[in-house]
């Protein structure tokens, strides 16, 4: 009779091994693609406006869990204009009162699934990653060089950290495809995506907002 019971215990523990083992090691890919609408702040904009475009891709770890991660590359264009600039006094100077900025963006993120019924998915996710963008003025002449289009003494790398923090809504079908909605704000470590910082409100960082889709394959591992 024991022997039986320890018989019986122990295929038990082996069947429960095996079922955890099954479930932990369950995880998919999400693989998307998609195109973004840019509005921008900065000391040129002083609210967010001047659509712009950006196109995204990213990969998720979408094991089925409420907290996931996924990483994030992107690259787009972000314009800001304030003709008002043109009379501050340019004897000195050469501010520009337009700014072209082109760039390119990589993070990683940490996801949590609010909801995820039925191939439905509400989450909300914070990213730390990096940017690197060019200014350009309306005469396609990059800024950073230009030193008299800035206060004295004021430089800038081209570079900034990322802490973007989003809320995305999916939906899968049942063919493993599915659509993603998602609104971003970027929170950029730099005032300088317009080019000019002491001459604006060096206060405050510039900063994007990004409305995306993205269409996406899940792939199961």
């Amino acid at each position: 009779m024991r022997q039986k019971l320890l018989c019986y215990f122990i295929c038990s523990l082996v069947s429960i091994g095996t079922a955890t083992a099954q479930k932990d090691t369950t995880a998919y890919k999400n693989i998307g693609l998609g195109i973004g609408l840019n509005l921008t702040r900065t000391d040129l904009s002083e609210t967010y406006q001047k659509p712009t475009s950006s196109f995204i891709a990213y990969l998720q770890f979408a094991k089925q869990r409420k907290l996931t991660s996924a990483l994030y590359l992107s690259f787009g264009q972000l314009t800001s204009e304030n003709s008002a600039v043109k009379f501050l006094d340019q004897s000195e100077f050469q501010i520009n009162s337009f700014s072209l900025t082109t760039y390119q963006s990589a993070h990683f993120e940490g996801i949590y699934n609010l909801l995820n019924k039925h191939g439905f998915k509400i989450s909300v996710s914070q990213g730390f990653g990096f940017m690197r963008y060019s200014v350009y003025d309306q005469n396609d002449t990059l800024l950073i060089n230009v030193l008299n289009s800035r206060a004295q003494g004021e430089t800038y790398s081209g570079f900034s950290i990322l802490l973007p923090t989003s809320i995305s809504f999916s939906y899968l079908l049942k063919n493993d495809y599915g659509i993603q909605g998602r609104l971003s704000i970027q929170n950029t470590l730099t005032d300088y995506l317009d080019n000019i910082s002491i001459f604006g409100d060096e206060s405050n960082n510039d900063n994007i907002i990004s409305f995306q889709i993205t269409a996406f394959k899940r792939i199961q591992f």
